[in-house]
């Protein structure tokens, strides 16, 4: 049985990685199947993560993160 605390917290960390990601792809001017192919999934599961409907695992959070560095420097930012 799901309780409360986990569904608000749950519903937190997917407001989270939504605005993230939304804020990443701008940053960056990157598209959802760009960060869909980083992160090793199809551009509908990204729309689903942006639209708070999901969450990347660990393993996908870590690619994002590290196709978030590599693109930074690549573009002199930060």
């Amino acid at each position: 049985m799901t309780t409360l605390l986990q569904t608000v917290d749950e519903a937190k960390l997917a407001r989270r990685i939504s605005v993230w990601l939304k804020g990443m792809r701008d940053l960056l001017s990157v598209r959802q199947v760009d960060l869909a192919h980083a992160a090793g999934v199809h551009r509908n599961t990204v729309s689903r993560w942006e639209r708070e409907l999901g969450v990347p695992t660990v393993l996908q959070i870590d690619r994002l993160k590290l196709y978030e560095k590599n693109q930074k420097r690549a573009k002199g930012l930060r």
